[in-house]
């Protein structure tokens, strides 16, 4: 967790110097977090900010670096990590540049790596404004946070309509609250899915499904 928090604070450090600059918030793909650099590879290519590093595809920061207290809300909510690379490096997508993310494979490994996501979203001191809900699965982690984290039994899905219309109807608003749907009914979540698909605007909300599938992957649809 200190290193979620390091990074929490560097990443709003970041947003704070964006909005001196007057740069707009890049469309961040991943972040791979080292020992002692964070690199955020991104979705389209723009100029690294002062005091980063790097290409315009991937901004890089010497974590020796002292930081001020940053005052912006973190600006990628719905980071979570995946994984790691063969170098130990963490893996972290933004599930919000992803939209819709179906964890397949074997069914263990992608219910376990489900529950893994919802404990971090949960927990991580970046998703403070995040709302999960879950469908199906990960009901012990519940009481982590109660307020934020509501589970629902298969059969308890009404909430869903309620859910796709107040995402459509967000207009080119920032969104204030984010949202994340972990669930192992890929079809319940289909209307969530299509709203999130067809937008055009930032909906701050993403879809993750645990299925079963003959091959271990990890496939996204936007």
């Amino acid at each position: 967790m200190p290193r979620l928090q390091e990074l929490d604070r560097l990443l709003r450090h970041l947003a704070d110097g964006l909005e001196l600059t007057r740069q707009p918030r890049p469309r961040l793909q991943h972040i791979e977090l080292a020992d002692h650099r964070v690199t955020l590879h991104l979705a389209e290519p723009a100029a690294p900010p002062p005091g980063w590093g790097g290409t315009d595809d991937a901004w890089t920061f010497e974590r020796d670096q002292p930081l001020p207290d940053p005052e912006s809300p973190a600006p990628w909510p719905l980071l979570c990590t995946i994984g790691a690379t063969d170098d130990g490096h963490l893996v972290l997508p933004n599930l919000e540049e992803l939209g819709t993310i179906a964890l397949t494979g074997d069914p263990e490994a992608a219910t376990a790596l489900a529950r893994s996501m919802t404990a971090e979203l949960t927990l991580s001191p970046w998703s403070m404004l995040t709302d999960i809900d879950t469908v199906g699965i990960a009901s012990e982690l519940a009481d982590l946070d109660p307020v934020r984290h509501r589970h629902h039994e298969p059969n308890d899905l009404d909430f869903l309509d309620h859910l796709a219309a107040d995402l459509a109807n967000r207009g080119d608003n920032e969104p204030e609250v984010f949202h994340a749907l972990i669930t192992t009914d890929a079809d319940a979540a289909e209307p969530i899915i299509r709203v999130i698909t067809d937008s055009i605007e930032r909906l701050g909300a993403t879809v993750v499904t645990a299925n079963h599938s003959p091959a271990p992957t990890v496939s996204r649809s936007v």
